[in-house]
């Protein structure tokens, strides 16, 4: 999984990617910087899928606490949140 995570004041941030099958069960993975860029990456460990789907979602916290989340409201299903 690949992702672009800007702080828009320009802080450090921690970015995680929480994943797990849908039929429950999820784990925070840490997501590596690469280089300077603004972007993360973070390969899906075999646990996390099941015959019934994966869920996933990003969490970006920066230094002084401030946590975000894509999605924001519910984790993403695959398949159920696809359509």
């Amino acid at each position: 999984v690949r992702t672009q995570v800007i702080d828009p004041d320009g802080d450090t941030v921690q970015v995680y990617l929480i994943t797990g099958p849908n039929n429950g069960g999820a784990a925070a993975i840490q997501m590596t910087r690469e280089g300077l860029t603004n972007w993360y990456t973070a390969n899906i460990p075999y646990e996390a899928m099941a015959s019934s789907g994966i869920q996933m979602q990003v969490t970006a916290t920066d230094s002084n606490g401030q946590t975000s989340f894509v999605p924001s409201s519910t984790i993403f299903k695959y398949p159920a949140s696809s359509n």
